[in-house]
């Protein structure tokens, strides 16, 4: 596993309308995030594939996830964008939860170390606080094992897990989980692999963790 800093997320109710790209690059929001030394900006956009394995009801409206190395400066950046105004949409913190959480990062197979997420499409994962009665408990033991038989889907390309950082989780997410591919198509062959059956087996061995949500997403490079 590699620490790879922190994130804050920004995630939609799913009735929001998803944004245009243009709506988050020429606003406010990404004004106040440029005035700051970002690792990485990033928005999720929902996208039009189903999966009969998954039905977890509509996804978020759009996610932001804003990357740096200082939880501190996220923090800050969190407080700032508070009050921001989405255009047609109103301000970021009525449409959407925010939270920073600790990015760990693990190889897939085939790799000696993790690459850098570059494939556009990720299949989010989220196990929320009130389904997880020890939520360390699981935390721990899902990272013990899980991302290594994820690193095995053929096709993937990284596996991320992101951890609540502190008290300014607004999201009500324990953990989220984020496996990366080149496409839906390439998803939906890797869900068809008997990596699937692995998984679910090693989902027996966890702590309780009741619901989850999973979701295919576009992910879009914004700074």
């Amino acid at each position: 596993m590699i620490d790879e800093g922190y994130s804050l997320f920004y995630i939609a109710h799913p009735d929001i309308v998803p944004l245009e790209i243009g709506q988050f690059v020429d606003g406010e929001l990404i004004e106040v995030c440029r005035q700051v030394s970002l690792d990485s900006a990033d928005i999720f956009l929902p996208v039009d594939w189903h999966n009969p394995i998954f039905n977890d009801g509509p996804a978020p409206g759009f996610v932001v996830q804003l990357c740096a190395r200082d939880a501190g400066q996220l923090g800050e950046l969190q407080n700032r964008l508070s009050e921001v105004e989405m255009r047609d949409t109103g301000r970021l913190s009525s449409i959407a939860r925010s939270g920073i959480f600790a990015t760990h990062s693990w190889p897939v197979a085939g790799q000696a170390a993790p690459a850098a997420r570059a494939a556009p499409v990720s299949f989010l994962v989220r196990y929320f606080a009130d389904m997880l009665p020890d939520a360390d408990a699981f935390r721990a033991a899902y990272q013990a094992s899980h991302p290594a038989i994820l690193g095995r889907f053929p096709g993937i390309r990284n596996v991320r897990c992101y951890v609540p950082h502190d008290t300014s989780n607004e999201t009500s997410i324990e953990l989220l989980n984020e496996v990366v591919f080149d496409s839906t198509d390439a998803l939906g062959a890797a869900l068809a692999s008997d990596v699937l059956q692995a998984l679910r087996e090693d989902t027996a061995t966890l702590p309780e963790r009741g619901e989850n949500a999973h979701h295919a997403m576009q992910r879009l490079s914004v700074g």
